[in-house]
């Protein structure tokens, strides 16, 4: 999400802004799926499902109302990195054999997020989706290009979901035969698309510390 000078608003008016108040939504509605998440599996997906489409919204209203917010972009990212941890640490205790796979997972999202942020404001940007051309170019494909960001992260929550889905082993209410070819399709191709989404966390994480490193040598 851009941020804009938000000097025009008054501290009640940004937080009730329409983005920050999707937000306020997201935020509901993944509280709720996660305290029905071992209990009621189909009242999970969905709640955590509508979350997560959610978040394309609040950026497209942000934008079209013109109403993109520092809050507003701390509140979508605060909600995004808690909810697929929390949805990891699930998946943790339901396959508990690659629980160090699931512990890497989280502090790689966490971290790159973290660090990048941070190194994106140290160069006075306004968001970190900004990608200067002496940044890797993956990034610029991959916050320049929105429908690839929109594919990753649908994919790649799609493929966490699924491993949910199987846990409890919940079918897809397909033909035999769609239901045969769904499994590879969920299990190989948004795989791949959460292994792609890994990767470019890693890049995100080596261009902080890149930039970082090249801000304290031009001080």
């Amino acid at each position: 999400m851009e941020h804009i000078n938000v000097k025009k608003w008054n501290s009640y008016s940004v937080y009730l802004l329409i983005p920050n108040i999707v937000g306020y939504i997201r935020t509901l509605l993944s509280v709720l799926a996660f305290y029905v998440c071992f209990s009621k599996p189909y009242w999970f997906i969905t709640l955590y499902g509508i979350s997560q489409l959610l978040d394309s919204l609040d950026g497209y209203i942000a934008r079209r109302l013109n109403q993109a917010s520092a809050y507003g972009a701390m509140l979508d990212m605060m909600i995004d990195r808690s909810s697929t941890t929390a949805l990891l640490i699930i998946l943790s205790n339901f396959y508990p054999a690659y629980i160090q796979y699931f512990i890497v997972i989280i502090l790689l999202d966490v971290i790159s997020h973290f660090t990048y942020i941070y190194s994106s404001l140290s160069y006075g940007k306004k968001s970190h989706k900004s990608i200067a051309k002496n940044q890797f170019s993956i990034l610029r494909i991959y916050y320049g290009y929105k429908p690839m960001l929109f594919l990753l992260c649908l994919g790649s929550e799609i493929y966490l979901l699924w491993l949910y889905m199987r846990r409890f082993k919940i079918q897809l209410a397909l033909d035999p035969y769609l239901e045969s070819c769904a499994y590879p399709i969920f299990t190989y191709l948004f795989g791949s698309l959460f292994v792609v989404k890994q990767i470019i966390n890693i890049v995100q994480f080596l261009q902080a510390v890149k930039d970082m490193v090249r801000l304290d040598v031009n001080k």
